[in-house]
C-alpha cells in the first residue's frame, strides 16, 4: 500500500484545533505546531473544531433563469456553423507586412486630462494594484469581441464580470452577421462602441500600421489618430465604423498590389480576400454615413459639447480619407466638403464664450487635416478647393484661418493628452516645426497655382499674377533655406522622424516650382516654335535636386513612396531623361496602389503615353471638367535629352 502524504495523508484527531478546522495534518507539537508556526497563525488547542459551512446555491431570479436557459439552448448546428464561418474567415485572410514598424512606447491606458475623458471614466481613480491579479486573470480568460479590453482601467471587477458574460453570449453569434447593425452599448461600461467580429477586429487593429498614419508623419503612440482610435472611437460607433471601412479598403488595395507585383500569392485567393474586404468596407461605410448624419444633428445644437465636435470632425476626416482609396467616391467627397463649409460658416465663425475659439483643440487639428485633403482633391480633378480658400480668405486673426489652424495643430497634442504627454514627444514636435512650416507654405502655394490654373481655362494668365506668385515661391525658398539645404546635403535619416519631414517638405517645395513652370509655359512665345514648351533655366537644377532627394530617401526606406507620391508625379511631367522618367514612373505606379488621388488630373498623365516610361492609369478622369482644363501641363510632354 502506497502511503499518502500532504492533504491526502492521514488526518490527526488529537491535533490542534486550527489544523483540524483546516482539515490538514498536524504534527501535534505543543504549544505551537509546525504548520501554524510556518503559516504565522494562532495555534489553538483547547477549543473544539468549528465545522465549515457549505455554500448553498440560491435559485436564480426569473430573468436570469430565462437568459441562462436561452443561452444554453444554442443548438449544435449553430455551433458548427459558427466554427465553419470562423474557419473560412481565417482561410481567406492573408498576412501582409506592415507599412511601418513601430518601436516607440505606447501611451498609458489611463487617460489624462483632455476632451472626452469623462465619457471613459466610470468611477474615480483608485489604486489598481488591489485588482491587478483578478483583472489579469479575467482578461486572459476572456475571448472577448472587444479588441482593447484595457482601454478603461477603471472598470470594476463587477463590470468586468458583466463584460465577460456579454462576451460569452456574443461569441455564440458574432461571426454569423459581420455587417449587421451595431448594438448600442451606452448603457453598460464597455471599452468599445461596437460589437466587433473577427474581420472587424483585424481591420480596427490594422490602423496603427496603415498608410494614413505614415502620411501624417507623427508616430502612432501619441498622435491625433491614436487619440481618435482610443478615446473617440470607444464611444462613437460611427468613428469606429469609419476606421474599419478605411482599413478594409486599404487592405483590399494591398492585396491587389501584392498580386500585381508577383509576390507568389494565389490570385484566386487574393481576389476572394479583396472582394471580402471591399464588401466589409462598403457595409461599414454606409452605416457610418447614417451615424454621421445623426452626429451632425447633435453637433448643430446649441448645447453641443466639445466631444460632439471632436467626433464630428474625426468622422469627416476619416470618410474623406476613405474616399481617396475609391475613385468612384470623388464626387461624394466634394459633397462632404460642401457640407463642412456650410457647417463651419453657420456654426463656427463666431468665437465661444469668453472669446474662446469655437473649436476644441482636437477639432482644430482635424479641420486643418481636412483642408489638406481638400487641396489634394482640388489638384487631382481641378474641382474643390473652396474650403481651403474660405479658410485662407478669413481675417488673419480669425481662429479659423488656415495659418491659425496650423499653429494650433502644432500645440494640440500636449493639450489633448495632458500631463501624460512625454517630454521626448514634445521635443519631437519642436524639432519638426520648421519643416512642417515649409509644408504649410507649400499648401498655400498649391492653392494659388490651382486658382491661376482655373483662370487660365477661360483667358490667358496675367503675367503680373505669375510674377507675384513666383516671388512668393522664391521667398518661401529663402525663408526655409536651412530646411531645403539639409534635405539636399543629408546622406541618411539616422532613423529620426525630423529628417523624413525635411525630405518631404523639400520635395513638396521643389514640386511646387516644377508645377509653376508648367503653368508659366502656357504663355506662348511671340517668336519661335509655339509647340515647344518653355523650359526655364532654373528647372534643370530643381529637377536634379528633387530627384537626388527622392533617390536617396527611397533607397533608405522604399515605403516612403506613398508619402512622396505627389512630388514624384509632378516631377514626371517635366522630366525629359527616359531613364529617370522610367524610375519615377515605376515609383508612382507603386504608390498609386494606395494613393488613389495623385494630385494631378488623370488625363494629363495619360497624355504622356508616347514616351517609353509613361505611366498609364486605368481609372479615367472622374470629373468632366477636368478634361476641359489643361493648366497647360499637357504642353510639357517630355523630350529625350537632359534631365
Amino acid at each position: 500500500m502506497i502511503p499518502r502524504f500532504g492533504r491526502h495523508g492521514p488526518r490527526s484527531k488529537v491535533g490542534c484545533t486550527t489544523c483540524r478546522t483546516r482539515k490538514i495534518k498536524c504534527d501535534e507539537r505543543r504549544p505551537l505546531c509546525t504548520r501554524c508556526e510556518r503559516a504565522g497563525i494562532k495555534c489553538e488547542w483547547d477549543k473544539p473544531a468549528k465545522p465549515r459551512r457549505r455554500r448553498l446555491l440560491r435559485p436564480a431570479p426569473p430573468e436570469e433563469a430565462s437568459l441562462s436557459s436561452s443561452s444554453a439552448s444554442t443548438s449544435a448546428s449553430d455551433t458548427a456553423a459558427i466554427a465553419a464561418s470562423a474557419s473560412a474567415t481565417d482561410d481567406a485572410s492573408l498576412s501582409l507586412p506592415p507599412l511601418a514598424v513601430r518601436s516607440e512606447p505606447e501611451p498609458p491606458s489611463r487617460p489624462g486630462p483632455g476632451p472626452g475623458m469623462d465619457m471613459l471614466m466610470f468611477e474615480p481613480w483608485r489604486d489598481q494594484d488591489q485588482d491587478q491579479d483578478q483583472a489579469t486573470a479575467t482578461d486572459t480568460a476572456m475571448d472577448t469581441p472587444f479588441p482593447f479590453p484595457d482601454l478603461n482601467p477603471t472598470c470594476t471587477p463587477s463590470a468586468r464580470q458583466q463584460q465577460l458574460g456579454l462576451s460569452m453570449l456574443y461569441n455564440a453569434s458574432s461571426n454569423l452577421h459581420l455587417l449587421r447593425p451595431a448594438l448600442s452599448t451606452t448603457h453598460i461600461p464597455l471599452s468599445n462602441s461596437l460589437m466587433l467580429g473577427a474581420q472587424d477586429r483585424e481591420c480596427f487593429q490594422y490602423i496603427p500600421n496603415s498608410f494614413m498614419v505614415q502620411a501624417i508623419g507623427k508616430p502612432w503612440a501619441w498622435s491625433m489618430l491614436s487619440y481618435i482610435h482610443s478615446r473617440i472611437a470607444s464611444h462613437e460607433k460611427g468613428v469606429m465604423r469609419a476606421f474599419i471601412a478605411l482599413a478594409s479598403m486599404e487592405l483590399r488595395c494591398r492585396y491587389i498590389s501584392a498580386t500585381d507585383q508577383g509576390q507568389g500569392r494565389d490570385p484566386d485567393q487574393v481576389q476572394a480576400a479583396a472582394r471580402q474586404k471591399k464588401s466589409l468596407a462598403t457595409g461599414h461605410y454606409r452605416l457610418a454615413l447614417g451615424d454621421l448624419s445623426r452626429l451632425l444633428d447633435r453637433a448643430s445644437q446649441p448645447d453641443r459639447t466639445d466631444q460632439d465636435l471632436d467626433a464630428l470632425f474625426a468622422m469627416w476626416f476619416l470618410i474623406l480619407w476613405f474616399g481617396t482609396y475609391d475613385p468612384e467616391l470623388v464626387q461624394a467627397s466634394h459633397v462632404h466638403l460642401r457640407g463642412i463649409r456650410s457647417f463651419v460658416s453657420q456654426n463656427l465663425r463666431t468665437t465661444g464664450g469668453g472669446g474662446k475659439p469655437g473649436l476644441p483643440p482636437a477639432s482644430q487639428q482635424l479641420l486643418y487635416f481636412i483642408s489638406l485633403v481638400d487641396t489634394s482633391l482640388a489638384l487631382g480633378n481641378l474641382r474643390g478647393g473652396e474650403l481651403t480658400q474660405d479658410l485662407l480668405s478669413l481675417r488673419a486673426d480669425s481662429h479659423l484661418h488656415q495659418d491659425r489652424l496650423f499653429q494650433e495643430a502644432r500645440t494640440c497634442l500636449p493639450r489633448i493628452w495632458g500631463a501624460n504627454y512625454p517630454p521626448e514627444q514634445l521635443l519631437d514636435d519642436l524639432e519638426n516645426y520648421r519643416p512642417l512650416s515649409l509644408l504649410q507654405a507649400c499648401e498655400k502655394l498649391k492653392i494659388e497655382l490651382w486658382s491661376l490654373g482655373i483662370t487660365s481655362t477661360n483667358a490667358a494668365v496675367d503675367q503680373r499674377d505669375l510674377d507675384l506668385l513666383w516671388q512668393k515661391i522664391e521667398t518661401a525658398g529663402q525663408v526655409f533655406a536651412d530646411v531645403i539645404t539639409m534635405a539636399r546635403i543629408a546622406t541618411h535619416s539616422g532613423g529620426r522622424r525630423v529628417m523624413w519631414t525635411v525630405y518631404h517638405s523639400a520635395l513638396e517645395y521643389y514640386a511646387v516650382r516644377v508645377l509653376f513652370s508648367c503653368l508659366s509655359s502656357s504663355k506662348k512665345p511671340e517668336h519661335g516654335n509655339s509647340h515647344e514648351p518653355e523650359f526655364p533655366s532654373w528647372l534643370d537644377t530643381t529637377l536634379t535636386d528633387l530627384l537626388g532627394i527622392a533617390y536617396k530617401s527611397l533607397g533608405e526606406n522604399p515605403l516612403m513612396v506613398y508619402r512622396f507620391a505627389w512630388p514624384l508625379t509632378v516631377a514626371m511631367l517635366r522630366t525629359r531623361d527616359p531613364i529617370h522618367k522610367d524610375w519615377i514612373s515605376s515609383q508612382v505606379r507603386r504608390a498609386h496602389a494606395l494613393v488613389g488621388s495623385l494630385g494631378i488630373p488623370t488625363h494629363l498623365l495619360q497624355d504622356m503615353s508616347t514616351s517609353p516610361g509613361a505611366l498609364l492609369l486605368d481609372s479615367p478622369p472622374h470629373e468632366q471638367e477636368a478634361l476641359d482644363v489643361s493648366l497647360t501641363l499637357s504642353n510639357s510632354n517630355s523630350h529625350s535629352h537632359g534631365i
